[in-house]
């Protein structure tokens, strides 16, 4: 798990921390990419296109879907190791 470097709202609220993982099938790890984030409430959980997510995208904040914020994360993870 990682501090996010992208400012990321999943149904209006802030979003600090965002994992990805791939989905458990079979009892392996094998399944597609999934993003899961860290509520202090809620605790983890993986989010998908019927929650309201948004990113910063300059001053405004921009509507997205997992697949995009997805791309995103990873091209940050690139760019940083």
């Amino acid at each position: 798990m990682r501090n996010v470097s992208l400012k990321v709202r999943v149904n209006g609220i802030p979003v600090d921390r965002i994992n990805i993982r791939r989905q458990i099938r079979g009892g392996y790890p094998d399944g597609p990419k999934e993003i899961v984030i860290t509520d202090p409430t809620l605790g983890k959980f993986a989010i998908d296109d019927s929650f309201n997510i948004e990113f910063k995208e300059g001053k405004r904040w921009r509507k997205t879907f997992v697949s995009e914020l997805l791309t995103m994360l990873e091209s940050l993870e690139a760019t940083t190791s």
